[in-house]
């Protein structure tokens, strides 16, 4: 355990430079509404599988990562 948490840690470090703040600003927005979708089908108000809904993370990732090198 120790060894996965301390590579996950070592990746996150060097990982650091690329998450910019819209990139991060995007995976709050994400994972907020990830967490609503949780909310909704906790309290039985409709049927959200969020793990098919877990790809969006990675995808805003992408697509922002593109948008801001475009920008430039």
């Amino acid at each position: 355990m120790v060894l996965i948490q301390g590579g996950m840690t070592i990746l996150a470090n060097q990982m650091k430079p690329f998450f910019t703040p819209t990139i991060i600003a995007q995976l709050s927005s994400v994972g907020g509404l990830l967490i609503l979708g949780i909310g909704i089908k906790l309290l039985n108000l409709g049927n959200i599988n969020i793990e098919n809904l877990l790809p969006s993370l990675l995808v805003i990732v992408f697509f922002t990562w593109i948008y801001d090198k475009w920008k430039r």
